[in-house]
């Protein structure tokens, strides 16, 4: 995933996201959750 947005939070945890979804890894590496964006007609949402 190239990411287009990077958000470090307080307690460690990254959020990364881009045209593709988002995901939120913690300070040790491991994915805590991941989402895909849907595509519909050619446009994100």
């Amino acid at each position: 995933m190239q990411p287009n947005a990077v958000l470090r939070l307080g307690n460690g945890t990254t959020i990364v996201g881009n045209f593709q979804g988002a995901s939120a890894i913690d300070a040790a590496g491991k994915t805590l959750w991941q989402v895909k964006a849907q595509i519909v007609g050619g446009v994100g949402r």
